[in-house]
């Protein structure tokens, strides 16, 4: 007898994200939770809370002075840190009474003055400093009910000695495995500190060491661990993954993270589940090819923003998490529906083909509109009614149906889909092992054993690397190195900007090279240029503490590379213009392996992606047809690394072109040719 599986949101196993304002997605940026959410088949949920650490999350918490009046909904804070600890939703004991938060609100920062929007009138006058948080565990972990959490607290748990760190690191498993929750880890963002050339004025090394005590407890532990502080140290430099503002990831810096959570989930076995909802809003009135590009995600609810999904600490209460959730819109019929401007397009997983006897789409609107399937035989939308005359397979493409709904205003209340086959519902594996993400070779790169000759670019012939031919003018080699020196002044405004008469920048200088003073400044000499002015004027990450310095002398060094590629040297290419080399090889199987990266530093702003693309291709006389590196690769402002296996049928010469697909320059460095 054939069995039944309903797939629906609620089928979807639930994966929580919590910790500091790295993971909330500040600035304008979105939060990685929310990047995960277009591919994972899982219900994902953020409950993170900008300037929280462990503390907020396993103990109760307070301090300063309240003051609220009976009746009213607002109680007003002096010489608190409600802009960094509580979250919507958690109750919190006032005098005698207790109450819910449902929105802060930060009136000065630097006074530390707040409110919190109760949701519902004090029941009592009070003012004093008897009021207690409870701890963030239960709004933030416990209530999302989940079968997975993932914590990332580093950079606002500084003080703590490692044994102690390690102590709220062992209580957050504990609490995990009572409550039946697979606990994985993630250390934080690198920011840009003073030694990097930034302004933040915390020194990263703290970071690291979190990062080092988070490695050694999840190997003990056997628990899944992203060394995001780590990789991005290797790969990064520069900090481009925090350019906005020193400390919280942009769009595209979040990319680490999300490599880490791809590997991490898929070694967990958390991305085996079949069955799975993914929704979108069609760009224009019509339905589209399901594989358009331009179908926008519907949004999981990030933090700190409010129902219209804008940067918005007090207009993230407990009703903007509620309609940001479009996910939680859809799970029940309920009266509360996903609405949108244009069609509203979903993507369920239903398994593999042949274990498919037949399907019902159950669709509850909640405004007029039509239900379509699309058919995939024909390329078309049909009416859902339609359906159940077609054979599955004329639906079910790479084992997903795409269900439309249109009409002036559509809305969708529910939607579910019920199999009917040899179909089971998914359960998620449990296991305890460690699991550590890079893992080993990921990134280490070394001469020994590679085939390539020069592939760290670090040999000179005139203005290329030893062994590269260039052709357009937008083939740029960038060695390591001193560009210009001189005697200079800091100026502007705030003292952020860097002036040398007759220095010529423009033409010697490129934005993230590294401005080095030597004139024993208190938070040492580095400053990185974000950008060119004119010839005679640098735009700098920060200024000095010093008031009065006058002329200094300076360099100014260019290290283009990433640590994990001795040499700090890259090639540059942009689209139209390419680098070429070759390598003679014997017969065999190799596998080429490269760093890259999108540069234009004018265009890393928070919600900023890059934009250009790998264009690599291999060529033999041997073989069918080139091997091509492209679109299908992430790009990023942060250095990345790919490889690709290939034979040689016989001896020969292997051709290797580098150039860019996209309007940004791309760089290249750390090449590699290994046997396999």
């Amino acid at each position: 007898m054939a069995a039944q599986v309903k797939v629906d949101v609620n089928s979807m196993p639930r994966i929580v994200f919590t910790g500091d304002s790295q993971t909330v997605g500040c600035v304008g940026a979105m939060d990685y939770a929310q990047m995960m959410s277009w591919e994972v088949p899982l219900r994902v949920f953020n409950r993170s809370v900008g300037g929280s650490n462990t503390t907020h999350l396993l103990s109760e918490f307070h301090g300063g002075t309240v003051s609220v009046k009976a009746g009213e909904r607002v109680v007003e804070g002096d010489g608190v840190g409600w802009y960094a600890g509580p979250y919507i939703g958690q109750r919190v004991r006032i005098g005698t009474q207790e109450y819910t938060v449902d929105a802060i609100e930060t009136l000065d920062y630097v006074k530390r003055i707040c409110r919190l929007h109760l949701t519902e009138p004090a029941r009592e006058d009070y003012t004093g400093t008897d009021y207690m948080f409870e701890p963030g565990w239960r709004v933030r972990i416990a209530d999302v009910e989940p079968q997975y959490a993932c914590f990332m607290f580093t950079v606002n748990d500084p003080r703590w000695e490692s044994a102690e760190f390690k102590a709220r690191l062992a209580e957050i498993v504990r609490r995990c495995r009572d409550a039946g929750i697979q606990p994985l880890f993630l250390s934080g963002v690198p920011f840009m500190d003073a030694e990097s050339g930034g302004s933040h004025g915390g020194s990263v090394s703290y970071t690291g060491r979190r990062a080092q005590d988070l490695l050694e407890f999840c190997l003990e532990e056997k628990l899944p661990y992203g060394d995001v502080y780590r990789t991005l140290d290797l790969l990064d430099p520069q900090r481009t993954s925090v350019w906005a503002d020193t400390i919280h990831p942009t769009d595209d810096g979040s990319i680490i993270a999300v490599h880490a959570l791809r590997y991490l989930l898929r070694q967990m076995g958390a991305t085996g589940n079949p069955y799975s909802v993914h929704g979108y809003r069609a760009p224009d009135v019509t339905l589209p090819d399901p594989r358009d590009p331009a179908l926008q995600p519907i949004t999981t609810a990030q933090p700190r923003r409010d129902r219209d999904n804008k940067l918005d600490q007090t207009g993230h209460n407990l009703e903007a998490q509620r309609i940001r959730d479009e996910y939680g819109l859809i799970a029940n019929a309920d009266g509360q529906s996903l609405t949108g401007g244009t069609p509203l397009v979903f993507k369920v997983e239903v398994g593999p083909l042949q274990r498919l006897e037949s399907f019902d789409v159950e669709v509850t609107l909640g405004a007029p509109g039509e239900v379509h399937i699309y058919n995939w035989t024909d390329g078309a939308w049909i009416p859902v009614a339609q359906a159940p005359d077609l054979p599955p397979r004329n639906c079910v493409h790479k084992r997903a149906i795409w269900v439309g709904v249109s009409g002036e205003a559509p809305a969708v209340d529910y939607l579910g889909v019920t199999l009917t086959g040899d179909v089971r519902p998914w359960q998620p594996r449990t296991r305890d092992r460690a699991i550590v993400w890079p893992p080993e070779g990921q990134f280490e790169w070394a001469e020994a054993g590679n085939l390539l000759p020069n592939a760290n670019l670090t040999q000179v012939d005139g203005d290329a690397p030893a062994g590269w031919v260039s052709e357009g003018e937008g083939a740029v080699y960038l060695p390591e190195g001193v560009v210009t020196s001189g005697t200079g002044e800091f100026g502007g405004p705030r003292r952020d900007q860097f002036t040398c008469a007759g220095a010529q920048f423009t033409q010697t200088v490129r934005p993230l090279d590294m401005l080095v003073v030597d004139a024993g400044l208190q938070d040492g000499g580095n400053f990185l240029v974000e950008r060119v002015i004119d010839d005679e004027t640098l735009d700098l990450r920060r200024s000095p503490k010093e008031e009065q310095l006058g002329a200094v002398p300076f360099e100014l060094r260019r290290w283009s590379g990433l640590r994990a590629v001795p040499g700090g040297s890259c090639i540059e290419v942009s689209e139209g213009s390419s680098w070429r080399t070759s390598v003679c090889l014997p017969k065999g199987r190799y596998r080429f392996g490269f760093f890259y990266r999108c540069f234009n530093p004018g265009a890393m702003k928070a919600a900023a992606v890059a934009t250009s693309r790998v264009d690599i291709g291999l060529e033999n006389e041997a073989m069918f047809r080139p091997l091509r590196f492209g679109h299908r690769l992430d790009s990023s402002y942060v250095w990345l690394r790919e490889w690709k296996d290939f034979d040689m049928a016989r001896h020969g010469e292997l051709r290797i072109e580098v150039g860019a697909q996209g309007p940004d320059a791309m760089q290249y460095t750390g090449f590699s040719v290994e046997e396999r």
